[in-house]
């Protein structure tokens, strides 16, 4: 197996990325940018920082996502 046949090349949202950055998991949420933005700041979605940049764990995202049924 070679680098290009994993995570670097083709690489899916949904199938094998642990770490998000703000635009795949808005994209992932289908949200917008500016709303995820938002929720960071209201502390309505699990983030973690990374010097300046946000990441987002999937699997801590689709739970969050799970328990905000209306």
């Amino acid at each position: 197996m070679t680098i290009a046949n994993t995570a670097y090349e083709g690489r899916s949202i949904a199938n094998d990325a642990v770490w998000m950055t703000r635009p795949e998991c808005a994209e992932y949420l289908n949200i917008s940018v500016r709303w995820l933005a938002s929720a960071e700041g209201r502390a309505c979605i699990p983030f973690y920082k990374f010097g300046h940049q946000c990441r987002y764990n999937r699997t801590e995202v689709d739970r969050w996502a799970s328990q905000q049924r209306a």
